[in-house]
């Protein structure tokens, strides 16, 4: 009787847990699925959705390594120096060494592209706010 039991309450957190887990939207497992989590990572980002820090932290590093996308150092160093900016801590020290990594070129052509996300970043948000006061 207490197995029946037992088990019963195994299975409705099992169905219920992955109920659960389907209605969340949950990132693609990178190193199985790398370009889906790259583009997930990615629309969190550009959208305006990212919180925290992690999540720029994370499309930086899909750019540094090239998992799900060509590496490309300019926009990795974008995306580590947005999460700088978050003050997510892991991504300081990530952001130093990829800038020892950069010619003096590379690291000008980042800065502007920073700059220029960056400051498209507070526009939009300033027109979110413009739409919701409105």
């Amino acid at each position: 009787m207490k197995f029946k039991a037992l088990l019963t309450v195994v299975l409705a957190i099992l169905i219920s847990s992955s109920a659960f887990a389907t209605s969340m939207k949950i990132a693609p497992n990178p190193y199985k699925q790398p370009d889906k989590a790259f583009q997930y990572v990615y629309n969190l980002c550009v959208n305006q959705n990212a919180d925290g820090g992690w999540e720029t932290y994370m499309l930086g590093s899909y750019y540094d390594k090239g998992y799900g996308t060509k590496e490309n150092i300019i926009k990795a160093y974008v995306w580590y120096r947005m999460s700088t900016e978050e003050k997510y801590k892991p991504s300081f020290p990530v952001l130093k060494a990829l800038t020892k990594q950069m010619t003096s070129q590379q690291l000008v052509q980042a800065k502007k592209a920073f700059i220029k996300t960056r400051d498209k970043s507070v526009n939009d948000e300033l027109n979110e706010l413009k739409t919701m006061n409105q």
